[in-house]
């Protein structure tokens, strides 16, 4: 695993342990490449870490990394708000561009 996904994964799990009884997931940039999304996961099931989570992906990422949200799902993923910008082979949003839609 590299450093910076395994980083991520421990600081997510370390907050993720404290009290509350959900967790709020807005930083859906973990979940475009499925192997930071599993690190996560991994990390959370490491430390029996089972909350309500919530979080916001968007519709074309949720499709191609089906495996991972299943994951999630028995970690005790609850809802899912999705965007629902036009799906790409390759996400313009992963390089930082931007894109406009023509009207």
């Amino acid at each position: 695993m590299r450093s910076r996904t395994a980083r991520r994964a421990r600081t997510t799990a370390r907050r993720t342990a404290q009290r509350q009884s959900g967790v709020f997931i807005v930083d859906d940039v973990a979940f475009i490449r499925p192997e930071h999304g599993d690190a996560i996961a991994a990390e959370l099931e490491r430390r029996k870490i089972h909350k309500g989570y919530h979080l916001e992906t968007l519709a074309d990422v949720l499709l191609r990394n089906e495996e991972v949200f299943q994951r999630w799902r028995r970690l005790g993923l609850k809802y899912m708000f999705l965007g629902m910008e036009a799906a790409q082979k390759t996400p313009s949003y992963s390089h930082g561009a931007t894109r406009s839609i023509p009207a």
